[in-house]
């Protein structure tokens, strides 16, 4: 599972290395400056949250060094009549602007 993984075209068919929860699934991919493939050396990340004990998808990120944008889902309320495994919103925060200096220290 450790294996150089290439994302979708949504992330621009980044190779990184994958990581995994416990559960199996996919919490981050990290593309790395340099073979030594440490935290310091790290370029891009991508992160995945999940709801507790499920599989639905509540937050994407996406870190470069000069920017970050996150992406919340929201699903369905069965209290309101809505199917509670069901995408309702998508919160698109941060546009792709710059971040400020102070956040990548």
């Amino acid at each position: 599972m450790d294996s150089p993984t290439t994302l979708g075209a949504e992330q621009g068919l980044i190779e990184g290395k994958p990581v995994y929860d416990l559960a199996g699934r996919l919490v981050a991919v990290k593309q790395y400056d340099g073979t030594a493939q440490t935290d310091t050396d790290i370029l891009t990340e991508f992160t995945y949250t999940y709801a507790d004990k499920t599989n639905y998808l509540t937050e994407k990120t996406m870190d470069l060094p000069t920017r970050e944008m996150t992406a919340t889902y929201t699903y369905g309320d069965a209290a309101v009549g809505e199917m509670p495994d069901q995408v309702y919103n998508i919160d698109q925060s941060g546009d792709g602007s710059m971040i400020d200096e102070e956040k990548q220290m």
